[in-house]
């Protein structure tokens, strides 16, 4: 029989450390323009890379205007966390290269 083989420290490591770096990047970017569309200070730069957090975004507009209702706190609180888990999300190619990878030794 056949042992299972695992992934090892090394994927799980960069894995996390990659999800983790887009989550905090993309939290980040957020709150910016949010400050920036707030502020009305759009410029073209702001727009382009609002594509950073364009696919919660286009989630978000798909929601019809008034439907929900949140303070600013609640709103980067749930876009926020939104934002962390696409970012997992994002890093899974990572798992499933390392999972080929091992899997051809």
């Amino acid at each position: 029989m056949e042992h299972a083989r695992r992934l090892g420290r090394r994927v799980w490591a960069w894995y996390l450390t990659t999800g983790a770096a887009l989550a905090i990047s993309r939290v980040a970017l957020l709150v910016w323009l949010n400050h920036r569309f707030a502020s009305h200070t759009v410029t073209e730069t702001v727009w382009y890379l609002s594509w950073g957090v364009y696919p919660e975004a286009l989630l978000s507009s798909l929601i019809p205007p008034g439907v929900i209702n949140v303070s600013p706190t609640k709103f980067f609180l749930v876009f926020g966390s939104l934002l962390t888990l696409g970012s997992f999300v994002l890093a899974t190619p990572i798992l499933l290269v390392g999972w080929l990878v091992r899997r051809r030794r």
